[in-house]
């Protein structure tokens, strides 16, 4: 149980110092963690680490839907410009045919 633990906080560690190296203090301690009695019930972190999987399960898919949701924005943003750019030549050229 410890084990998982320890490798679940290993990996999220190494993530967050690939996207933050400049939050890295660097003299970490190396005096042993004084862990309190229920920090390593498997009874009673269990529970935890499943919701904790639960809600990091769901905010990946709440940013997902966001992203792809930003994605069609922008290509939707391009086509109005596009159109946009479309019709100001042509009322342009209708100006320059009337004068």
């Amino acid at each position: 149980f410890l084990k998982d633990q320890v490798s679940r906080l290993v990996s999220e560690l190494r993530d967050y110092q690939v996207q933050f190296p400049y939050a890295n203090a660097g003299g970490g301690t190396t005096a042993p963690l004084d862990l309190p009695p229920w920090m390593a019930n498997e009874d009673l972190m269990s529970p935890l680490f499943s919701a904790y999987d639960s809600r990091l399960s769901e905010l990946s898919a709440i940013t997902e839907k966001q992203r792809l949701a930003l994605d069609a924005f922008g290509e939707q943003c391009e086509h109005l410009v596009a159109e946009n750019e479309l019709l100001r030549e042509n009322q342009l050229k209708d100006l320059k045919q009337v004068m």
